[in-house]
């Protein structure tokens, strides 16, 4: 189904991506309040996607930076957190946490936030590795980010929410289970290597990457694989 709407994509300048066809694009840097400004008063309403696992005012001030330009101009906001992020104490999920919080403090903010999980591609590119440094039997419920982009969309279309159910992929595999699907479908796959169970790997065995409740897509792993 086609819902008809415009959009802009806000782009760091020099990124290379892949716009879809119909795309408009706008080169800026979400850290700067004037291109953020700039931006917001285009649309009707906001998707807010950029992050950056090295750089973390990405996340830390380019979101207080869109959360306060949509106040000016009361334009609805759609935030996309990680599942997990409010239980890791890893540094990236700490600061997606921080971020997703923050949103709350803002008066006049109409928001909405959408937790997932990891995206068959992030996945994906792991499996492909030569030498893969996960714990095999680590849970997972990757989610092909199509579905997500049709869950946002309506999100988007339903206004202001506040938090929503988080969202992941129809299935919980394992790494190994993962790896087997990849073999048969592509051919190859890295050899999944055991690695010390501390930190972020610790806690993907502890299964907080995992939602307790959801909502789900529909496209499995194996779908978005034989779809490639």
């Amino acid at each position: 189904m086609t819902r008809q709407h415009s959009v802009l994509a806000m782009i760091s300048e020099g990124a290379e991506v892949d716009v879809p066809s119909g795309v408009d694009v706008l080169g800026a840097d979400v850290r700067i309040r004037n291109d953020v400004d700039k931006a917001v008063r285009m649309v009707d309403a906001v998707v807010h996607l950029a992050t950056d696992p090295l750089r973390r005012t990405v996340d830390l001030d380019g979101t207080t930076n869109v959360a306060y330009a949509c106040t000016e101009t009361e334009t609805p906001m759609t935030y996309v957190s990680v599942v997990g992020s409010d239980k890791s104490r890893f540094p990236y999920y700490k600061v997606k946490s921080k971020a997703e919080r923050g949103l709350g403090d803002i008066p006049g903010l109409g928001f909405t936030v959408q937790r997932s999980t990891q995206f068959y591609s992030a996945i994906h590119r792991f499996l492909k590795l030569p030498v893969v440094p996960l714990p095999g039997d680590a849970p997972f419920q990757p989610v092909d980010p199509m579905d997500l982009a049709a869950r946002l969309v309506g999100l988007v279309e339903a206004g202001p929410s506040g938090k929503v159910e988080d969202f992941a992929g129809p299935t919980v595999m394992t790494i190994d289970d993962m790896a087997e699907v990849c073999r048969e479908v592509t051919g190859s796959v890295g050899r999944t290597i055991a690695v010390p169970k501390f930190g972020v790997m610790r806690e993907a065995l502890d299964g907080i990457f995992v939602p307790a409740e959801c909502d789900t897509g529909h496209r499995t792993y194996r779908d978005w694989l034989t779809r490639r």
